[in-house]
């Protein structure tokens, strides 16, 4: 892996996710440090929820769509 990345898990592990290629992808450390600060182990879906309701306050609404 090169320098300064990190795995990490899109699904946590402890939240039930594989250590798969299919759920790993390869961001900065620091970009990884900081979402887990942020978001600790939530799911994406969970997230995006997080953001709509806490910081938007409803007057903006991010969706996503899982990929398969």
């Amino acid at each position: 892996m090169e320098k300064g990345k990190d795995r990490h898990h899109v699904i946590p592990v402890s939240r039930g996710g594989r250590k798969r290629k299919n759920n790993i992808i390869i961001v900065d450390k620091y970009r990884h440090a900081l979402y887990h600060i942020l978001f600790q182990n939530q799911l994406p879906e969970e997230v995006v929820e997080q953001l709509n309701s806490e910081f938007f306050g409803g007057k903006y609404e991010i969706n996503i769509r899982r990929k398969e």
